[in-house]
C-alpha cells in the first residue's frame, strides 16, 4: 500500500534544532510536554543510540504540528539534528 492513497505524504529528513524550534512554534498543543520524556530523548541523542524507527513528526494540511513535540523538544535541548520521518496528513 501507498501512503498517498490514504491522504499521508511521508518522508525522512534530517531536522535540526533550528528546525525543531520553527516546528514547535507551530504546535497544536494537545498534549503537555513531559520533560522527564524529553531527557530520555535527550540522553539517545547525545548517547548516539536514537535510531529510525518509524516513528513520524506529523503535521496536518496547515502544516500544524500534531505529533512528535517531545522529539522536537529534545533536538532542541540537545543541540543534535535527527534522522526522522515526518508526515503530512
Amino acid at each position: 500500500m501507498d501512503p498517498k492513497d490514504f491522504g499521508l505524504n511521508v518522508e525522512v529528513e534530517i531536522i535540526t534544532p533550528a528546525n525543531a524550534e520553527a516546528y514547535l512554534k507551530n504546535n497544536a498543543h494537545h498534549r503537555k510536554v513531559k520533560q522527564k520524556k524529553i531527557d530520555a530523548y535527550v540522553k539517545d541523542l547525545t548517547e548516539g543510540v536514537w535510531r529510525l524507527n518509524g516513528k513520524t513528526i506529523t503535521f496536518d494540511s496547515n502544516g500544524r504540528l500534531l505529533g512528535g513535540q517531545h522529539r522536537l523538544h529534545a533536538i532542541v535541548q540537545s543541540g543534535k539534528s535527527l534522522k526522522i520521518g515526518r508526515a503530512h496528513v
